[in-house]
């Protein structure tokens, strides 16, 4: 409905002047009614304020006198012990007598002002708790290859169930593989956990990998202590791992012999750095598999991201030492270990951990340090005592130094001695002769530079080198990148073990939605390849890759792939196939599904220990954006925030630009704080508002007259007509029998077609109407 517009600012004052009102065109009755400050009977949608604290922008609805009434959805958005029954229309005041509303029509307003008793203390608390949820996390791989050597079929299934009950988690973590030889279920650990926050404290219990920044993950059975604030940091290599595929190629990321991480990477070179869910401190196997299944492999350590630097905090584990193999001889070993971090001035950590075991001690030392540009430095040294005795020593860290410069290093010693945990509290009666495949040094370090004119160049060296025989290897990378216009200029130069001149010139241009390139690469014995790829969005939700290339000797190449997010799940689908030498096919799928808060829920990405629901109901595809990334609600209007972090004020958004135009939402963001294992539920109100705009005329044609007021069939004010006869009636008053009402002309009714439906990407319908 249109407002009056000389009701704005002085819209509640009384005393009308109703002759000036009459000289104006209008009525007397609608001095009347506007001789206190009120809206108009209906539904508005208001701006609330409440207690000068809470703030909502919610759709309440008018009595005929002008009054908000409390009803059941107006009494959950504030969040109040009262629960109005169904079609109910209370007052405030009259509920609480020394409640106080103020009505702002013009701005279209509330403020009111409620005693404390009247709140929910449940629904007001920051830090909500409870819930359940039975979720599995999954990441399903298959994969098809037809070759000179007939067919071989991979199918790879890393699972994770688990069950959140009364703010204990509680988690699984299994894998099964499938090979045209054996099938392997893998059943790697079982635990629960739960805080404590009145002691900042947090128990886990079972199966698990040891947490904490210095443990390496360490597989035991038993118990954990810890404090609420001590978390695993994440796994980064300081300096990139770099090499050149010939065309897309699968990574896999392996620790203690389980795929923790995989990818796809694009033809030509790569530089990974971030290694998904792997664990800092552990020895990590990188294999990657081109199309026609030649292979690449890398062994590195990830260390800390000194970057984020996690606060202070301990870890305390007894227990026994859980082998993932399953090859213990006897009865593995018990032990002890823990560890205590500071925090030191803004961005510093030190901390100093052990394990203690009959076969097997350990003692560490860690600190690192960072500032606000991004700059930080980590350091460490692990004295062990197992067969034998030795030291570890690393390093590593980024900076940014004078002139567009940047540095990156990273470093590990060991001594002959140095045993890692795994590999004596595993196999105790391991022959010594083993040693002979330890690394005594890994390390290396990058040097970037930057100019907006002359473009970016890098560096960068890699060094491994090992006991046995003093064997080393080396890899030395260097590339250039500029743009010119809209193209982008691409070189590469690599010696490695592997590829002892690897060299990529590349050229990329704008193309439908995506990019263009155009490559030469030279590999081993000097082959020459010619290719070209296209990578970019198909359709709204879904990534595309195309690449064909060309060898010296004329054989062709050719490869494509489709990935992306739905509500339920991501997507990925590739096919390569080489000339003359095979064909492969794989498919994955990976994300989360269960029953949360009772209500049956998928995600495309891994749940958390703590999750939000969010709802809007009856509206499918509408984006969501929280912590972790974005989502989509599903076909019942549902979407999963699958990874919250614990005891951090967080927000939720709702993107009204993917909601039909005649769709109107309670409020648009929601802001929640949750315990750890908490599953919270949020549901926005999407109501469809239907507008009909009336041009009124008499029965000769004529506008009717600005300022005439329109009533329904009981005699309840709607509205004035405004411009050309114009009135406009949403929702309910659609349809409704309308009268007008002119000075000093009798009233007339007002005749019109509804329309049979109503476009949801239109604001509002138009029809001609007539009052006789």
């Amino acid at each position: 409905m249109l407002a009056l517009p000389l009701l704005t600012g002085n819209a509640g004052a009384a005393g009308f002047d109703v002759k000036t009102l009459e000289r104006l065109g209008y009525n007397a009755d609608i001095a009347d009614f506007f001789s206190t400050s009120r809206f108009l009977p209906g539904v508005h949608t208001v701006s609330l304020e409440v207690n000068a604290a809470q703030r909502h922008q919610e759709e309440v609805r008018f009595d005929q006198d002008g009054q908000p009434c409390l009803d059941a959805r107006l009494a959950e958005t504030l969040r109040l012990k009262l629960s109005p029954p169904s079609g109910a229309c209370l007052h405030v005041e009259t509920t609480w007598p020394q409640a106080q509303v103020k009505a702002f029509p013009g701005d279209f307003r509330l403020e009111i002002t409620l005693p404390e008793e009247a709140f929910d203390p449940e629904k007001l608390r920051n830090e909500q708790r409870g819930g359940y949820a039975a979720m599995m996390n999954y990441d399903l791989y298959g994969r098809q290859v037809d070759g000179r050597f007939g067919r071989q079929q991979t199918l790879q299934a890393m699972l994770e169930p688990g069950l959140n009950i009364s703010n204990w988690v509680i988690r699984n973590r299994s894998s099964y593989s499938k090979t045209d030889s054996q099938d392997t279920l893998n059943i790697y650990e079982t635990s629960a956990t739960r805080d404590f926050p009145q002691w900042g404290m947090r128990t886990q219990v079972g199966e698990f990998g040891a947490g904490g920044a210095m443990s390496g993950g360490l597989p035991v059975t038993g118990v954990q202590l810890s404090s609420n604030d001590i978390r695993r940091q994440g796994a980064v290599l300081a300096v990139p791992l770099q090499g050149n595929v010939s065309g897309q190629a699968t990574v896999e990321v392996k620790q203690r012999g389980q795929v923790v991480y995989r990818t796809l990477l694009p033809a030509g070179p790569f530089s990974l750095q971030q290694l998904g869910q792997a664990i800092p401190g552990v020895e990590t196997v990188v294999e990657i598999t081109e199309a026609d299944g030649q292979k690449q492999r890398f062994v590195v350590t990830p260390g800390r991201d000194g970057e984020h630097a996690q606060e202070g905090g301990y870890q305390l584990a007894l227990g026994r030492y859980r082998s993932y193999s399953g090859d213990d001889a006897g009865s593995p070993p018990a032990l002890l270990m823990g560890e205590k971090t500071f925090g030191v001035g803004k961005q510093g950590l030190l901390g100093v951990g052990g394990v203690l075991s009959s076969g097997y001690r350990r003692l560490a030392w860690q600190g690192s340090r960072g500032d606000e540009e991004g700059n930080w430095l980590s350091g460490g040294m692990v004295y062990a005592r197992g067969r034998q005795r030795g030291l570890q020593l690393d390093g590593q860290g980024q900076m940014r130094l004078p002139g567009n410069l940047s540095l990156a290093l990273s470093s590990r010693y060991n001594t002959k001695g140095f045993r890692e945990a795994d590999d004596v509290l595993s196999s105790p009666q391991q022959n010594e002769q083993e040693a002979f495949s330890r690394p005594r040094y890994t390390g290396g370090v990058s040097l970037s530079w930057g100019h907006p004119t002359l473009g970016a160049f890098t560096y960068s060296l890699s060094h491994e080198r090992y006991y046995h025989d003093d064997q080393k290897s080396w890899l030395h990378a260097l590339s250039y990148g500029k743009r010119v216009g809209s193209a982008s200029l691409n070189l590469s130069l690599q010696s490695s073990a592997y590829d002892r001149a690897a060299l990529y010139m590349g050229v990329s241009l704008p193309m439908s939605g995506g990019s263009l390139s155009g490559r030469l690469q030279r590999r081993q014995d000097n082959q020459i390849t010619l290719g070209s790829s296209w990578q970019g969005r198909v359709g709204e939700r879904m990534e595309g890759y195309l690449d064909t290339s060309r060898s010296a000797d004329g054989r062709y190449q050719s490869s494509g792939s489709l990935s992306g997010n739905t509500p339920y799940t991501r997507l990925s689908a590739g096919v390569a196939h080489a000339e003359g030498d095979s064909t492969s096919l794989s498919l994955s799928s990976s994300g989360s599904l269960g029953v949360a808060n009772g209500t049956w829920v998928t995600s495309p990405a891994r749940v958390g220990d703590t999750m939000v629901l969010v709802r809007v109901p009856g509206r499918a595809g509408v984006k969501v954006s929280g912590p972790g990334g974005n989502g989509l609600t599903d076909y019942a209007g549902d979407a999963l925030l699958p990874s919250v972090t614990p005891y951090m004020p967080v927000r939720a958004e709702i993107d009204t630009l993917s909601l039909p135009l005649n769709v109107r939402l309670n409020s648009t963001e929601t802001q929640f704080e949750l315990a750890r294992g908490t599953v919270a539920e949020r549901q926005f109100r999407a109501t469809e508002v239907r507008q009909l705009l009336l041009t009124i005329r008499d029965e000769q044609g004529k506008s009717l007259p600005t300022g005439a007021s329109v009533h329904d069939e009981k005699g309840r004010l709607l509205g004035t007509l405004l411009g050309d006869g114009n009135l406009m009636l949403v929702n309910e008053d659609i349809g409704k029998a309308l009268r007008v009402r002119r000075v000093n002309i009798n009233e007339c009714q007002v005749s019109y077609d509804v329309p049979a439906e109503f476009d949801p990407l239109a604001l509002y319908e138009e029809r001609d109407a007539v009052c006789r």
